[in-house]
């Protein structure tokens, strides 16, 4: 069995074993939900966040917003805050890193204290800023 681009098992003509298969599509099960929960989670940031909801939602697909919007909920209420610093920072919204163990992710989001990253395995990361620095979890690729 292979894995075509919508993530589903298609059966090979060297499909192996039934138990093959059924493990592969545990493990694609299981992968799925553990995405699907960080999904779930930055939704709950979406929620909490006291910052630019505008630059929120861009940078979760990968834009970048240089400053608040003035026209969400946040900004009109005098909460929303900068959250990356003019230079992108560290680590610019969009920008590919490294983790040891996740291996390749996109940056989707870097506020003073956090940076959010998209892993392919893993889903959703959001990863304490000075804990990365201090222990070098992320590197540019």
């Amino acid at each position: 069995m292979e894995e075509d681009a919508d993530g589903r098992l298609r059966p090979t003509a060297a499909a192996g074993s039934a138990q093959e298969a059924v493990e592969r599509a545990v493990e694609l099960s299981r992968r799925w939900r553990r995405l699907e929960r960080t999904r779930l989670e930055v939704v709950r940031e979406y929620a909490e966040t006291d910052g630019c909801r505008r630059r929120f939602l861009l940078g979760y697909f990968g834009e970048d917003l240089a400053g608040e919007c003035g026209n969400c909920d946040r900004c009109r209420a005098g909460t929303a805050r900068r959250h990356v610093a003019e230079d992108g920072g560290e680590f610019p919204v969009g920008s590919t890193v490294v983790h040891a163990r996740w291996g390749e992710g996109e940056v989707v989001r870097c506020e003073p204290d956090r940076v959010t990253v998209l892993f392919g395995e893993m889903g959703y990361r959001t990863l304490s800023l000075r804990l990365v620095q201090e222990e070098e979890l992320l590197r540019a690729a």
